[in-house]
């Protein structure tokens, strides 16, 4: 396991760990080939993205322009 085991260096790991996520861990890319915690992570291991089932869709129904206002 990746926690210390001597409670008196907890902050440091716990420092780490804050360092590794504002640095590698990132929302929008994140860098998992600099990752030393990748093989432990569960995130890490899907790589490969999704695609959509289907093409977006609209909620409402298109009207010109003309009759947007005058409904009849």
């Amino acid at each position: 396991m990746l926690v210390p085991k001597d409670g008196k260096r907890a902050w440091r790991f716990n420092q780490a760990l804050m360092e590794l996520g504002a640095l590698i861990c990132v929302a929008r890319k994140p860098r998992c080939g600099e990752c030393p915690v990748q093989p432990h992570c569960k995130t890490g291991r899907r790589l490969v993205k999704t695609l959509r089932r289907s093409a977006s869709w609209r909620l409402f129904e298109r009207r010109p322009r003309n009759q947007r206002n005058n409904p009849q």
